[in-house]
């Protein structure tokens, strides 16, 4: 009988050691949801700003059916667009004015919604026009939390990685 003490305790020890391995795996299972989830979370955002500037550009098919060539927006900046012009929200605009005003405030959303959020229209002058909308903003990975140095791709790292949402848009 007396070497039989402490056996329920070893039991005890053992089972404990089985269920913290469990929960340490559900907690690595719940980080990478929360990463998953917040990958998702920018993807949505993605979307529903490219379909904001698509509207805005179907709408003023008197510049965008011209077709310019390559615009990139990074924040109220406007490279390749249409000149600036006055508030479009208190002034009636011409095709051109508007669309530097639809752009401006599309860039302030894309970077203020987006981390390093920026823009590129791309458009090709066809009957009708068609323009690809392309947003890029980075995005931390979750990383491995001991790295030995062998380990490859987007998760051994953790840094940021670019991603990009596009969509096209017809303006007739």
């Amino acid at each position: 009988m007396k070497k039989e003490l402490g056996f329920a305790m070893l039991e005890v020890l053992i089972s404990f050691l089985i269920i913290m391995i469990g929960v340490l795996g559900l907690a690595g299972l719940q980080m990478m949801a929360i990463n998953n989830t917040e990958v998702a979370r920018y993807q949505s955002l993605a979307v529903l700003l490219a379909s904001n500037m698509a509207t805005q550009m179907q709408s003023n098919a008197a510049y965008w059916g011209t077709a310019p060539t390559n615009i990139t927006v990074t924040n109220t900046s406007i490279t390749g667009g249409p000149a600036a012009g006055p508030n479009c929200g208190s002034t009636l605009c011409t095709g051109p004015e508007m669309a530097n005003y639809d752009l401006q405030n599309w860039g302030a959303s894309v970077a203020s919604t987006l981390p390093s959020g920026n823009g590129q229209i791309t458009c090709v002058a066809n009957t009708p026009a068609v323009c690809t909308l392309t947003l890029f903003w980075l995005e931390k990975n979750v990383a491995l939390s001991n790295p030995t140095g062998a380990e490859t791709g987007q998760l051994a790292s953790g840094q940021s990685a670019t991603h990009n949402y596009q969509t096209m848009v017809t303006i007739q």
